[in-house]
């Protein structure tokens, strides 16, 4: 008797490994666009820093960058919001900025304009 195709057992097998490896796999690829998620918001966070000292430079307020931003090149990118809209709080020896990502929230980020040019995770 010539049989062809697979017995349950070896179909067994087969489907287990599969499981395998999609449960270590899965969890890798979420970690992966987390990480890339925060990337964006501190991105974001030194360009807008770097935006901010452009126009304080050129003798504009601090207290209305949000709105002219664009004026010197700078969007913000899909998902990442400023959550004190954009406006500055003070911080130790300079101002600060909070933004997040939508995937992420509540977790936010913030860029002191203290002498430390890292966006860190928390709040002003």
């Amino acid at each position: 008797m010539d049989t062809h195709g697979f017995t349950v057992p070896e179909m067994l097998v087969v489907v287990l490994v599969v499981a395998v490896l999609a449960a270590i796999a899965i969890p890798a690829f979420l970690g992966q666009r987390e990480r890339a998620f925060e990337a964006t918001v501190v991105s974001d966070l030194r360009n807008a820093g770097a935006a901010q000292a452009y126009r304080v430079m050129g003798g504009d307020e601090p207290a209305d960058w949000v709105a002219q931003l664009e004026d010197v090149g700078f969007l913000v990118s899909d998902r990442v919001a400023f959550t004190n809209d954009g406006s500055f709080t003070a911080h130790a020896s300079g101002l600060c900025i909070e933004a997040t990502h939508e995937a992420l929230a509540p977790r936010t980020w913030r860029f002191a304009a203290d002498g430390d040019a890292n966006p860190t995770e928390g709040g002003c």
